[in-house]
């Protein structure tokens, strides 16, 4: 308590010591910033950020904040016991500072390479606390004792990482980037002034010199890079990605879309948010329908924005199987109700072969489309297009859309069929079978001459997308590996959990989170990284591509594990909304 004691009563003298010394550091910071952010710079929420790939960037910005912050302590402490020049006195101390600590770090790293286990693990972090506490110690006495580096591991390590504690807590996602910048300017400012104060307690007490004249020039000095920062920000000279998010992402969410002419639109388990801003931080919800859980019901977006949810219920016995359904709009909530299957009961079905594979979407004319795959025999499928005119669908009309074979495929059953629908009403209809997938369409209203294509499948365990062309080809994904033609590599170190992939035109989206590097706060990891682990951080990533697999990278927000599964929806003016489970990323290229 006699250094946090001594630190306040000359707190004027302190500061005017160790303010030029965190200008120096945040100028640089940003000039590094500038520098390094042609290519990697993205802003999240208003706040500077930068892809885990620049590693020379990260690099020369944790040494320049090493040497800052070892220059501001050591001339804070030389301050406190009367040295009449403080900062150049820690400046001469430097060498013999940076050489010792580079000599714990090299005893440290020997003990983790050689014994690779948790005994190595904490010794490293031993020699590390013990090694620079000793040194910044030594900055006031020659020979320092234990005593001493007890105190700087107790009075200044330990609260320095409480005071990091604090802030990770009070700093959420959607602080203001003004108000970040000024919390960790301040908490670097209380983090050399209390190890300066600490360490200044241990020597012979001497006259400290007057208060300087030109504390509030140093305070004003510090302030200039926080807002110049926030300037950047806004200014964002370089064209920089920027992302926008929402926190409390929709429960459950199972489909998005993003309509032209709308706001997106996102469909969880148990209704519908029509949101009422690009960010989707409002929304319209309605409930209804069936509960769209994992392999029972479906959802389908259209182009007109309103959202049809189905699910096969009911069996022979009861008249059915049934396709209950619900179709949402905005103003109206979900409407349900019931198609059969069949035409009527003289129809013969036979539910013992398999299960009705379904898929359904909305018109863009107020109707709206269902698709079945209703196993036939062993080896075939038949297919059928319904089309409802109206939320009722009193007079379901029926289109039969021929037959393809069946195959034992190792591909998940209830899962096998989609459909789309396009802005000129014409629906498109595929089902996976084997390794391929059967696309059907027809006219839009009439279901007349219709159409088939065969494409190209992949693997069982793949991601994919269909698009609103009938034989364009599908868009396959794997962990770090799309499919558009051929197999092309994308990411390494995938989380398992996460990946999306979505079909807008020409263009391919894939949204994955790969192992990041950075975090707010002290973190400490031991062992090697784990897929999905629960102390992973995470960098959400979002490729565009094109089919000619010409493939653009850009990295946005870091999120603590484990992995979430996204959802995708690219906008019609190359905006893309990405629905995690913990938050909302409004993208804009």
């Amino acid at each position: 308590m006699l250094g946090y004691q001594l630190a306040w009563t000359h707190r004027r003298r302190l500061l005017a010591v160790q303010l030029p010394v965190v200008s120096v550091l945040l100028c640089g910071s940003l000039l590094l910033d500038l520098v390094a952010g042609r290519d990697h710079m993205v802003l999240v929420d208003g706040a500077i950020g930068f892809d885990d790939g620049n590693t020379w960037h990260a690099g020369v910005k944790l040494t320049l904040t090493a040497l800052c912050l070892l220059t501001a302590v050591a001339a804070g402490a030389l301050a406190l016991t009367g040295h009449d020049r403080p900062v150049r006195g820690a400046v001469r101390q430097l060498p013999r500072l940076v050489a010792g600590l580079a000599l714990a770090a090299v005893v440290a790293f020997a003990l983790v390479w050689g014994l690779r286990n948790v005994v190595g693990f904490v010794g490293c972090l031993a020699v590390l606390a013990l090694g620079s506490a000793r040194m910044l110690a030594g900055v006031v006495t020659r020979n320092p004792h234990w005593k001493a580096v007890g105190s700087v591991l107790l009075g200044g390590y330990a609260a320095a990482l409480l005071l990091s504690y604090v802030a990770e807590q009070a700093l959420t996602p959607g602080t203001p980037a003004l108000l970040a910048g000024v919390v960790d300017a301040v908490l670097l400012i209380f983090t050399a002034a209390l190890h300066a104060g600490v360490i200044a307690a241990q020597a012979d007490p001497a006259p400290v010199g007057k208060p300087s004249r030109v504390l509030w020039v140093a305070a004003a000095a510090v302030v200039l890079p926080v807002l110049l920062t926030s300037g950047v920000a806004v200014a964002n000279p370089y064209d920089a990605p920027v992302i926008s998010t929402t926190e409390g992402a929709a429960a459950g969410a199972i489909a998005a879309a993003w309509p032209a002419g709308q706001h997106p639109i996102i469909v969880t388990t148990g209704g519908v948010r029509f949101c009422d801003t690009d960010r989707c931080d409002r929304f319209t919800g309605h409930t209804g329908g069936p509960p769209a859980v994992d392999g029972y019901a479906k959802a389908g977006i259209g182009p007109d924005g309103s959202v049809v949810k189905a699910a096969i219920t009911g069996g022979t016995d009861t008249g059915g199987p049934f396709v209950h359904f619900a179709r949402c709009t905005r103003a109206a909530g979900c409407r349900e109700g019931w198609v059969p299957v069949r035409v009527n009961a003289r129809e013969k079905i036979d539910l013992t072969l398999g299960r009705i594979e379904f898929a359904a979407s909305a018109g863009p004319d107020g109707s709206f489309w269902i698709f079945l795959a209703v196993p036939a025999s062993a080896d075939r499928f038949r297919l059928l297009l319904i089309r409802c005119a109206d939320d009722a669908c009193g007079k379901p009309e029926r289109h039969e859309a021929g037959s393809m074979s069946r195959h034992e495929d190792g591909y998940r059953d209830g899962w096998r069929a989609r459909l789309s629908v396009g802005g000129d009403g014409r629906p498109v209809a595929s089902l996976w079978s084997g390794h391929g997938v059967h696309q059907v369409s027809c006219e839009p209203v009439t279901c007349a001459r219709p159409r088939t294509a065969e494409l190209a499948g992949a693997p069982p365990d793949a991601i994919w997308a269909t698009p609103e062309v009938l034989g364009a080809g599908i868009a396959a994904l794997k962990p770090g590996r799309l499919q558009i033609e051929h197999w092309e590599p994308l990411e390494n170190h995938v989380a398992a959990e996460s990946g999306a992939v979505a079909l807008a035109g020409d263009a391919v989206y894939v949204a994955e989170a790969v192992v990041s590097s950075q975090q707010r706060g002290v973190s400490v990891s031991f062992g090697s990284a784990s897929a999905g682990g629960e102390g992973e951080y995470w960098r959400q990533v979002l490729w565009r591509c094109t089919r000619q697999r010409e493939c653009r990278r850009t990295p946005l927000d870091v999120y603590p594990g484990p992995a979430h599964r996204e959802l995708l929806a690219p906008g019609p003016d190359g905006r893309v909304l990405i629905v995690r489970q913990d938050r909302i990323l409004l993208v804009e290229p």
